[in-house]
């Protein structure tokens, strides 16, 4: 099982997964911590950004969470 579980516009995704054009909806669930290595951090903070630009609704979930996007900062 996955520590990490990523949903992007009600679809299952892995973390680096191409996107869509378009994000309506983004859930992400942190189950257990993870150990990332640095070179995996950099690419992980960059998709993060990506998903940030491409955001078309008010709020994402978080660990169940919901969390208004003009909080959001890009890496």
């Amino acid at each position: 099982m996955s520590p990490l579980l990523i949903s992007i516009n009600g679809m299952s995704t892995q973390l680096g997964a191409s996107l869509p054009n378009e994000i309506f909806s983004l859930d992400i669930q942190l189950l257990m911590p993870m150990q990332i290595q640095p070179t995996q951090s950099l690419l992980i903070k960059q998709w993060l950004n990506q998903i940030i630009d491409k955001l078309n609704c008010e709020y994402v979930s978080y660990n169940k969470i919901l969390i208004p996007i003009n909080e959001l900062k890009k890496f």
